[in-house]
């Protein structure tokens, strides 16, 4: 007998696959993914925007200014939220170290106040590592 090759067979490039269209193993993954993430629901899809929004806000953190004096931009747009906004915890790099701050917004906005506001956190963390 005579040995054929079957052109459906899986190859080094396809490892057990068998659909022979030469799609690597990451490859498939990837269309797997993208085939799933069109079945999610519009709040899936929600809750993913909210998560990588947070990723870039993280990202954002270490790209701030390198004036420590300058409040970062995240810190005063929380500010500047209106006033019966929700509270939220936001982080900010507070002389190389992360700091979890708690602010009621403002409603408005009102740079000397925000300045005060950051001197303050500044000198309250420079006292915490001191101590």
């Amino acid at each position: 007998m005579t040995s054929r090759t079957n052109s459906s067979t899986s190859g080094p490039d396809d490892p057990g696959g068998g659909d022979g269209n030469g799609a690597s193993s990451s490859q498939r993954t990837l269309i797997a993914h993208a085939i799933k993430a069109s079945r999610t629901t519009r709040q899936e899809r929600d809750m993913m925007r909210e998560a990588i929004s947070g990723l870039d806000r993280i990202g954002k953190l270490h790209e701030q200014s390198e004036n420590p004096n300058i409040p970062p931009q995240r810190f005063v747009e929380e500010l500047r939220r209106p006033v019966r906004a929700r509270r939220r915890t936001i982080v900010v790099m507070v002389d190389g170290d992360r700091v979890p701050i708690l602010l009621n917004p403002q409603g408005k906005a009102d740079p000397d106040r925000e300045q005060w506001l950051w001197d303050y956190v500044r000198a309250l963390v420079r006292e915490g590592a001191a101590g």
